[in-house]
């Protein structure tokens, strides 16, 4: 412990006092952003500071979790694809009755079949139910679409504070409140669709104002995890801000010594370091990363859209629509894009944060991503020109 200076880490008591945060806090490379570089009050954690923080770090525990969302997830893909060799995306696409109640199976886009697992088959349909429940976006009309995104977009920068922390419960809140943000996304374009009549019509309307303020806020949502994670990464490994805060360490090396502050990890007089460039350049790595992902899902959803849920008057023309739509190569694409979105890559990071692996994942993934997307997306837009080409539309 003799090479961490003691005047300069913020302690945590029980209290949640911080000892020199006015020292810590000069320790910030941006000291704009010093909101994301201290410390996040110290209770919460205390909600993971239980016995069952301790078993969601088993491996067996991940290991059956993972094994049953793999099987839930894939049960009901072979429901949703089974019905869908059946649908008219053109009939299916149209607005539901009032008194319908939601189901992953019904009134089927090319945007819902094309959406992450997750989105698909927990955060749509909790917040589909919870309005149905309590009829949220009719009670309470004068809350707009843009008030609940903006909500949301408040969660996303509390969620980027914790996710900085050198705290690992802290980050893990900082985890549950992203997803919290991604259930208020949900949430605002079922507000949207009932107060416009466009019950069970998941479609995005790209002419509205709505549309492009929900897209600006996800960005800013992406950019302050991200920027959670770069000053998570800078407090760990920086060589300057760094220097006299706990060093990351096995606990298997001789010279490492247990230590509160880092939770799981040790403190040793060995310590691995990287300038403040590198870091921020695998983190802009992964950033571009996501960005590309979510610009080309979202023009892949436009593009299917424009093909297979346009109504062909030609009735020779109309059965190809409905034979293409059912290929087997446009279900393969469907698939694929399912794994690829935006929301998908950015739950890939969210997993490796609560799993204490954000270099790990950062190291593996800087572009390997992008070497998957932007293919992916240059078949498509071949294929969706050959479609267009052939129906005329």
């Amino acid at each position: 412990m003799a090479t961490v200076d003691q005047k300069m880490i913020h302690t945590y008591g029980d209290n949640g006092r911080m000892a020199r945060l006015d020292k810590l806090t000069s320790l910030c490379p941006l000291p704009v952003l010093t909101a994301y570089w201290t410390p996040p009050p110290a209770w919460p954690r205390r909600i993971f500071d239980t016995r069952f923080s301790a078993i969601t770090m088993n491996r067996a525990f991940w290991l059956i979790t993972s094994t049953i969302l793999l099987l839930y997830f894939l049960i009901m893909d072979i429901f949703l694809f089974t019905r869908y060799r059946s649908v008219n995306l053109v009939n299916e696409a149209k607005i539901g009755d009032r008194s319908e109640v939601y189901s992953p199976f019904t009134h089927l886009t090319v945007k819902a079949i094309i959406s992450d697992h997750l989105r698909h088959y927990f955060f749509t349909p909790t917040a589909e139910y919870f309005n149905t429940v309590t009829s949220f976006a009719t009670v309470f009309s004068f809350i707009s679409p843009n008030m609940v995104s903006i909500f949301h977009l408040v969660c996303a920068f509390i969620s980027g504070k914790f996710i900085a922390s050198e705290n690992l419960n802290d980050r893990r809140i900082g985890v549950v409140l992203y997803f919290f943000r991604t259930w208020l996304d949900s949430l605002d374009g079922i507000v949207y669709r009932t107060q416009a009549g466009r019950h069970l019509q998941y479609n995005s309307v790209y002419s509205s104002f709505g549309y492009f303020v929900d897209a600006f806020f996800d960005t800013l949502g992406g950019i302050f995890l991200s920027v959670g994670v770069l000053f998570y990464l800078f407090k760990r490994f920086g060589s300057d801000a760094s220097a006299n805060l706990p060093v990351w360490m096995k606990i298997s090396d001789s010279s490492a010594v247990a230590h509160p502050l880092t939770n799981g990890h040790a403190v040793g007089s060995k310590r691995e370091t990287y300038s403040y460039r590198y870091l921020f350049l695998k983190v802009l790595s992964y950033g571009i990363a996501l960005a590309v992902a979510g610009i080309c899902w979202d023009r892949a959803v436009k593009g299917f859209s424009e093909v297979f849920q346009v109504q062909i008057d030609d009735p020779s023309l109309s059965v190809l629509q409905f034979e293409t739509s059912h290929s087997y190569f446009t279900l393969l694409l469907f698939f694929i894009w399912r794994f690829i979105s935006g929301q998908t890559v950015l739950n890939y990071l969210l997993i490796a944060i609560y799993m204490d692996k954000i270099w790990e994942f950062l190291k593996c993934t800087q572009w390997v991503l992008l070497l998957i997307t932007l293919p992916l997306y240059t078949v498509t837009v071949i294929y969706l020109q050959n479609i267009h080409n052939k129906l005329r539309v």
